[in-house]
């Protein structure tokens, strides 16, 4: 259905959010151009990249590099077009991703939004596994309803699922086997066990298994150890769930903070600066005057934010021009923008870096300088806390976004 209602073909579908997308970007491109937005170095490359591809390919089919390209991305479209959107795609994120900077809500905005969706936050704990229904007539589906109900008969606990799992679940085993996805029943039957515990929030759960299923699983009126089923025609198969845990708020910690990182300057080091502030980097060794070249350098950076406007954007502009972790900048291919590394759990970081990031004193908005074994990170905090939190703040600037590019249309 369309935003009126009416029926519509996918086709038409597909149109509707075509056009949509393209006034979003061209409209929010004339934004990034106010705002003196310009493709850096880095995103030029990765364009001319993607147009290289497309010759060779084009070279490899016998055919002109316009005639390849349309006929991948439809008649409407050239080389030409086809560097323009890609320019204008990449200003429009660096756009946004500054706005969002300018416009992250308050934790007054975020607490009410959360007190009016708190649900939506609560995580709930059950066990699944799923057994053929056959939809083939109303005789087979009963006969397969009457089966569904036995199993759930035999089950009050994660074991008892466990046990019934490989008669239950033995066509689509078989199934998997076929498919050269597990070498026999055993291990298709480990796998599937190992993944039959799960915690999910309600939308999650409401997405895949209906809003019946949803609020059953989260009311507290329905006991842990409780057995449901969810019918699915399209599939031919049904789930049985049962419930292992009470619903509550998703306590794991995470924290968002920007970077700036100076790496000492060791010609023959061959490291790169990719993700440089991940654990799974391998250490190099630097000279003493290596290191003090590069804490010089930071010093000066700070003292340039310092000097500046002291500001989370004007933060996320040093971090564009003068960090060298590239994948948490827009010269990356990650997406990132500014340094940001948002919504982090614990243990993925290294020590100086996490520990700087989680601790407890520290405010919105500080700064410092950290030192660990990939060199010097200048730090900008922005939040550390329950996923819950990060999660309500999260939605609500994409809310918020949303709202944004709603008045175009």
């Amino acid at each position: 259905e369309d935003e009126n209602g009416n029926q519509i073909t996918w086709l038409e579908k597909f149109k509707i959010d075509t056009i949509s997308r393209i006034k979003n970007i061209m409209v929010y491109y004339e934004k990034g151009k106010k705002a003196g937005i310009t493709l850096t170095e880095e995103q030029e490359e990765m364009i001319n990249q993607q147009i290289e591809g497309l010759e060779e390919n084009a070279a490899n089919s016998g055919k002109s590099v316009n005639e390849y390209v349309k006929q991948v991305y439809g008649e409407n479209c050239g080389v030409a077009t086809l560097r323009s959107y890609l320019e204008r795609v990449l200003i429009v994120n660096t756009y946004f991703n500054q706005m969002m900077i300018d416009e992250r809500p308050s934790d007054e905005d975020v607490e009410a939004f959360f007190n009016e969706n708190k649900e939506k936050y609560m995580s709930c704990s059950f066990a699944l596994i799923e057994t053929p229904y056959d939809t083939t007539s109303e005789e087979t589906k009963a006969q397969s309803l009457e089966k569904i109900k036995g199993y759930m008969s035999r089950i009050s606990s994660v074991d008892d699922m466990k046990t019934i799992l490989p008669e239950a679940s033995k066509d689509f085993i078989d199934q998997y086997i076929s498919m050269g996805y597990f070498e026999d029943e055993d291990s298709a039957v480990s796998a599937i066990t190992e993944s039959m515990e799960n915690t999910e929030r309600k939308t999650n759960i409401e997405t895949y298994y209906g809003k019946e299923i949803g609020d059953w699983l989260f009311s507290a009126d329905t006991p842990i150890g409780s057995v449901n089923y969810y019918l699915s025609e399209d599939n031919g198969a049904a789930a049985i769930i049962l419930k292992t845990g009470e619903a509550q708020l998703d306590e794991e910690e995470v924290y968002s903070v920007r970077h700036i990182l100076i790496i000492p300057d060791k010609a023959d080091s061959g490291d790169s600066a990719d993700n440089s502030s991940d654990t799974q980097q391998t250490e190099t060794e630097y000279t003493e005057e290596e290191w003090n070249t590069a804490k010089a350098k930071a010093d000066e950076i700070l003292a340039e934010y310092n000097n500046g406007e002291k500001t989370e954007k004007s933060f996320a502009l040093l971090a564009e021009e003068y960090s060298e972790d590239t994948e948490s900048t827009s010269k990356g291919s990650s997406g990132l923008y500014g340094g940001a590394y948002e919504g982090v759990t614990l243990g993925r970081m290294v020590s100086e870096f996490e520990g700087w990031a989680t601790d407890k004193a520290r405010k919105a908005g500080d700064v410092d300088i950290v030192k660990s074994e990939y060199g010097y990170h200048i730090m900008y905090f922005i939040f550390d806390g329950p996923s819950w939190k990060y999660n309500a703040q999260t939605d609500l600037m994409t809310e918020n976004q949303q709202a944004e590019r709603c008045l175009i249309r």
